[in-house]
C-alpha cells in the first residue's frame, strides 16, 4: 500500500502521483490564473465533501504546498463541521466551511416576500468570498464544494449551476456507483449543469463495494464502454471503492489516509487538472451554446431588479428562524 505523508517532504508515490506533481510545475499567483474546481453531487451523501477532501489530501502528497490551495463551501444547509474542515485546519489549508450563503430555516420563504436579499446579491457573496481565496499570493486551486443534488438554490436563483457559472468554475460530478443508475444519474445531473450553461468536465462515480455484482470491477468495463460510444466528450476520472469509515479503529489520520490511498488508486486527478487549465484558457469553453436556461436567468434577474427599488431593510436570520420555527419548520 503507498505509504502517505502530509507534513514530511518524503514519502512513497505511484507513477500516477508523480504525473500530477509534473503537472503543477507553472506558477500561478493572481486571481485569474488561480484553478477553480466546482464539485458537485447527483444527490445528498452521495460522497462529495469526501471526495474534496479526497482531491485537497492527493494534492498535499503530490507535492502542493498548503498555502497553495483553498476549499470553500459557499452556500450550505448543513452548519456542523465536516471532516473536511478539521483536516483543512490540521494541515493548514485555507478554507471557508460555512456560508456566506446558508439556507437556514425560514430563508426560502422570506427570500420570497424580499426580507432576505436578492439572487444577484447573494450570488455576489459567494463570489466575493471565493475571488477573496483566489486572489492569495501564490494560491494555485481552489475546491469549491456544491451543496445537495444540482438544482438545490434554485427557489432562490443560487442552484449549483448559478454558482458554478458566476464563478466560471467548470464542474466535477460526483455520482452513485451501479451501472445504470449511476450512468442515468450522471445524464440527469449533466443536463440539468448545461441547461444552465455551465461545463461538466466528467465524473467520479463513488462507493462501489468491493463483491458481487455490482463490485467496481464488474461495472468498470460496461461504464467505460457506455461513455466511449456515447459521451466521449466526458472524461470518467475514476470509480472509487466504498470505504469502511464506521471502523472504531479509524482516527483522524486514518480516514485521511484511507481516502487518500482510494484517490491515488483509484482517480486521475492528474488528468483533472489539466482539464481544469485547458478550460481557464479557453474561458469560451465555460458556457456550451444553448438558449433554454435564459428564462430562467432573465426571471431572477427581473425578480432582483424589482426589488432592489423597494427594498429598505432585510429581516435578520434570528427573526427568520424564530418565526418559521415557531411554525413548524424544519428546514429552509
Amino acid at each position: 500500500m503507498t505509504q502517505l505523508s502530509f507534513k514530511s517532504k518524503t514519502y512513497g508515490a505511484s507513477e500516477w502521483l508523480k504525473r500530477l506533481t509534473a503537472g503543477s510545475a507553472t506558477s500561478r499567483t493572481t486571481e485569474e490564473s488561480c484553478l477553480r474546481l466546482y464539485v458537485a453531487g447527483d444527490r445528498s451523501q452521495v460522497g462529495k465533501t469526501s471526495c474534496c477532501l479526497g482531491v485537497l489530501s492527493t494534492l498535499l502528497v503530490s507535492g502542493y504546498k498548503p498555502e497553495e490551495i483553498a476549499y470553500i463551501k459557499p452556500a450550505t444547509q448543513c452548519e456542523q463541521e465536516q471532516p473536511v474542515i478539521e483536516f483543512c485546519e490540521k494541515e493548514g489549508i485555507e478554507n471557508v466551511g460555512i456560508g456566506p450563503v446558508v439556507f437556514y430555516s425560514g430563508f426560502t420563504r422570506e427570500f420570497l416576500k424580499g426580507n432576505a436579499g436578492t439572487s444577484e446579491e447573494l450570488l455576489e457573496k459567494i463570489r466575493d468570498a471565493v475571488d477573496q481565496l483566489c486572489s492569495k499570493a501564490g494560491r494555485k486551486i481552489v475546491i469549491i464544494d456544491g451543496v445537495g443534488f444540482p438544482a438545490v438554490g434554485s427557489i432562490v436563483g443560487i442552484s449549483n449551476a448559478a454558482v458554478a457559472r458566476k464563478l466560471s468554475a467548470p464542474v466535477l460530478l460526483i455520482c452513485p456507483k451501479g451501472v445504470g443508475n449511476a450512468i442515468d444519474s450522471f445524464n440527469l445531473n449533466e443536463t440539468f449543469f448545461r441547461y444552465n450553461e455551465c461545463t461538466v468536465l466528467g465524473v467520479i462515480f463513488n462507493r462501489f463495494p468491493v463483491e458481487g455484482y455490482y463490485a467496481l470491477e464488474k461495472c468498470r468495463e460496461p461504464i467505460m464502454s457506455y461513455f466511449s460510444q456515447f459521451r466521449p466528450d466526458i472524461h470518467v476520472y475514476g470509480m472509487v471503492p466504498e470505504l469502511n469509515m464506521q471502523n472504531p479503529d479509524f482516527n483522524h489520520d486514518g480516514v485521511i489516509n484511507s481516502i487518500t490511498t482510494a484517490f491515488s488508486e483509484h482517480v486521475d486527478i492528474a488528468q483533472l487538472l489539466r482539464d481544469i487549465e485547458l478550460r481557464q484558457k479557453n474561458k469560451e469553453s465555460f458556457y456550451p451554446s444553448t438558449s433554454i436556461s435564459t428564462g430562467t436567468r432573465t426571471r431572477h434577474t427581473s425578480m432582483s431588479a424589482k426589488r432592489k427599488a423597494s427594498q429598505a431593510s432585510l429581516m435578520p436570520r434570528s427573526e427568520i428562524e424564530r418565526l418559521a420555527k415557531a411554525n413548524g419548520a424544519k428546514g429552509g
